[in-house]
């Protein structure tokens, strides 16, 4: 289901750099990633009892110039803008990725897990992954890819495989694709709409 279990028995070298092997295994990428976390807000749809036009956590990956730049840590996905009004939005998408993340592994949520358990998930945070915060895209045009995790899926879910195909010249974007009720910041983890329903 994630790239963490595809990748994990697949190193890689860019520009020198090594990624840990947990995350990338023998996975060959090409030269450059880079990664932007966007929020949007969709005046279309209201977010919750507030009224407020629904923020959209936006994950784009894309070929950059990335000469001199560290790569980001896996837990650098767990940052997500601030966006005002929104207080607690980027704290409640971390705490989904952090579930999300330990029901794979362990079958159950972040809070349940034992002091063990979260040291692994603490060093799995930390290892380097192949995306890069470029601030000089890459000239030239890319396919684009437009990517969902399926429904329950962590907006950062396969991330190997973003930055993996961004490595080789393809825009990739995915979402977290929050319910418009407000009361799920997962992917469609709310009740179906009805016909004409916005």
């Amino acid at each position: 289901m994630r790239s963490l279990w595809i990748a994990s028995a697949l190193a890689i070298a860019v520009y020198g750099q090594q990624p840990d092997s947990l995350l990338w295994g023998k996975l060959k990428a090409g030269l450059h990633a880079w990664l932007s976390l966007v929020l949007l807000l969709d005046s279309t749809r209201r977010f919750g009892p507030t009224g407020l036009a629904r923020p959209i956590l936006v994950d784009i990956w894309y070929p950059a110039q990335l000469e001199g730049l560290n790569s980001l840590r896996y837990r650098d996905y767990l940052k997500i803008p601030p966006l005002r009004r929104y207080r607690t939005f980027a704290s409640e998408l971390e705490r989904f990725l952090l579930d999300a993340l330990s029901d794979d592994l362990f079958r159950k949520k972040w809070t349940k897990l034992s002091a063990k358990e979260r040291t692994f998930v603490d060093t799995l945070l930390s290892k380097p992954t192949m995306a890069f915060h470029a601030p000089v895209p890459a000239s030239g045009r890319f396919p684009l890819i437009l990517y969902h995790t399926g429904a329950a899926g962590s907006f950062e879910e396969n991330s190997v495989l973003c930055e993996y195909l961004a490595s080789y010249g393809y825009a990739v974007i995915t979402s977290a694709l929050q319910s418009s009720d407000g009361k799920h910041v997962g992917n469609t983890m709310a009740a179906p709409r009805r016909p004409g329903a916005t």
